[in-house]
């Protein structure tokens, strides 16, 4: 029986360690990984490439607490905890600090999707992202929210 607790587990553990063959062995091969910081990543290769090239670059010591997991089989979702040392010169001392929710799409019991929300501008400042370009950031996201197929249905459907 598929145990979605066991798969966050394995996800958080191989994040944390940059263990790419575990993590990949999480997802379909066509995957998508939205994160809320650099953006989309499809599939295997992209993904690697995300974990050992992108993450590991600008953090260290990484830990992801996952807490309060629903699942319905397809679909699951956990609220978070993360934090990181930032590789930024300019970063705080201490820990960048992230609290988040995230949404896995699941098929045969692999990753389909995954897609995170969290405050990420205060990440970013904790981490020594400078301001301009953590308002670039923004302005991105904002963009991106309501360029989405989503929120078109949803504004389509009243105001």
């Amino acid at each position: 029986m598929f145990m979605f607790s066991e798969l966050l587990e394995t996800f958080k553990r191989s994040v944390e360690s940059c263990d790419a063959e575990t993590f990949l062995g999480l997802f379909i091969e066509d995957a998508t990984y939205h994160d809320s910081v650099y953006g989309i990543f499809r599939g295997h290769r992209e993904l690697r490439r995300m974990l050992c090239d992108v993450f590991h670059k600008d953090g260290a010591d990484f830990r992801w607490d996952m807490h309060n997991p629903v699942c319905d089989g397809h679909v699951g979702y956990a609220h978070y905890r993360f934090s990181f040392k930032s590789m930024h010169s300019d970063s705080s001392p201490g820990r960048a600090l992230l609290e988040g929710c995230a949404r896995f799409i699941l098929k045969d019991g692999r990753i389909a999707a995954y897609k995170e929300w969290g405050n990420v501008a205060g990440t970013l400042l904790q981490a020594g992202v400078p301001e301009k370009v953590v308002i670039r950031y923004l302005r991105r996201e904002a963009k991106v929210m309501r360029d989405s197929l989503e929120f078109e249905e949803h504004m389509a459907n009243g105001t």
